[in-house]
């Protein structure tokens, strides 16, 4: 397995790539902090992929490096055009060319004037009722002191893009 952001080898049991510390793909794969347990010897790992000195300093803006077999794809890919391995990070918000027939997209305008002025309303409006509801409670429990905290994280999420309805698509830009 390829470190995406160095392109440097990263065990399969890793969480982190030892070259420049970002996250893979295989967190919580082992119990032990990425090592094998004691009575289980590791893998044979293959031999290291080497880069040439250009490529692996001067990646172009839309490129990142493929975790599983370490070719340069674009940013954009959801696979590998090599290995065919899954790139796209788990938990990065869906975009409009995923949604299924029928679907309609949650605006983002909305969804700000709701956090804005509604405790909680910007996620009842995403669908997630379950954490609509704690919002509240945490407004009353903490005095508004927790809700505040959860609200600017929120505010901050919706105004960047990141927040998610709750069937993971991007809130859409009207």
């Amino acid at each position: 397995m390829f470190c995406g952001s160095c392109g440097k080898e990263v065990r399969e049991t890793s969480s982190f790539c030892q070259n420049c510390g970002s996250k893979t793909g295989s967190a919580g794969k082992s119990a032990d902090w990425g090592d094998a347990p004691p009575e289980q010897t590791p893998p044979a790992q293959p031999e290291p992929q080497v880069f040439p000195e250009g490529e692996a300093a001067g990646l172009a803006v839309d490129e990142k490096y493929c975790f599983s077999c370490g070719a340069v794809i674009k940013k954009a890919a959801e696979i590998c055009p090599k290995c065919g391995v899954r790139v796209m990070r788990a938990g990065s918000p869906r975009q409009a060319a995923d949604y299924p027939p029928g679907y309609v997209p949650k605006s983002m305008i909305a969804a700000l004037l709701l956090c804005l002025f509604i405790p909680g309303g910007h996620r009842f409006y995403a669908g997630k009722i379950g954490t609509g509801i704690l919002m509240i409670l945490v407004l009353i429990l903490t005095f508004g002191i927790g809700y505040f905290i959860w609200w600017i994280i929120d505010l901050v999420s919706i105004c960047t893009g990141k927040f998610a309805d709750k069937r993971g698509y991007a809130l859409q830009r009207d």
